[in-house]
């Protein structure tokens, strides 16, 4: 699922490519979509990353809400072009910009005005200090991978990326959030941004079909610690990288040097 970095990759790329760009229809291929429409004529007042979701606002007070889920991915095509698995086609006066999604998991929804999620998500990007963690895990009794993933607290970060940034703050996913205290929290949160910076800056990890806005893959997964690394050794102590599972999802660490 693309997460974080993928979402912010595509919107950074969409920024200047829909600037004074002016919707003239939209093309709805997949049954699933159709409640969605939007009034030709619109231009593209922003675009900017919600969590996980990709808002498109237009002049006229509506948003686009984009939510890649599994496997969808959002193709640029200006030589009209189709490529496989067009579920939804944005046609734009200097382009179309096409919903790719093989296992029809995305969604589009369409909100007045600006996101309403984008008031209330916490964004890992966000310039936050230990202690504003720690204050809003207070109580939290869950591991703190899944307090990472809780997409109502913070937007963004899946199973990869949480893997991820606890192995670079040494922490163990299982810890307690609340037993999280501020200098525990000072590690993560650095070790959160630069995680997610850095995977940015590679256009996101490419695992199965992740693709960017022009159909490039990412390169972060060349640079992953711990995730998809069972048996390998640990970069920071040399001990084998451990698999299992935590609520259903498969997560690495090192038991070595991630303290529980």
């Amino acid at each position: 699922m693309p997460e974080l970095p993928e979402v912010e990759t595509l919107c950074r790329q969409l920024t200047p490519v829909l600037d004074r760009a002016v919707l003239q229809k939209i093309i709805v291929k997949d049954a699933r979509l159709r409640s969605v429409s939007l009034t030709a004529g619109q231009g593209v007042k922003s675009v900017y990353r919600v969590g996980k979701s990709l808002a498109v606002q237009f002049e006229k007070t509506k948003t686009l809400l984009i939510h890649l889920r599994m496997t969808g991915r959002l193709s640029w095509i200006t030589d009209g072009t189709c490529p496989f698995y067009s579920r939804c086609v944005l046609v734009f006066d200097s382009g179309r910009l096409h919903l790719v999604d093989p296992r029809r998991f995305a969604t589009l929804s369409i909100v007045v005005g600006d996101s309403k999620e984008k008031r209330k998500l916490l964004d890992p990007m966000d310039e936050r200090e230990g202690r504003d963690f720690m204050i809003l895990s207070a109580g939290r009794r869950l591991p703190v991978k899944n307090f990472l993933m809780d997409q109502k607290t913070l937007g963004g970060i899946g199973n990869i990326y949480a893997c991820e940034m606890l192995h670079r703050a040494g922490i163990s996913p299982w810890r307690r959030a609340c037993d999280m205290d501020e200098q525990r929290w000072r590690r993560l949160s650095k070790a959160m941004k630069a995680t997610l910076g850095k995977a940015i800056e590679c256009r996101g990890t490419t695992i199965s079909d992740w693709a960017d806005l022009f159909g490039r893959k990412g390169s972060y997964q060349k640079q992953l610690r711990v995730y998809g690394r069972k048996g390998k050794p640990c970069p920071r102590c040399g001990a084998p990288v451990i698999r299992t599972l935590l609520s259903g999802r498969a997560t690495f660490f090192c038991t070595s040097c991630q303290e529980t």
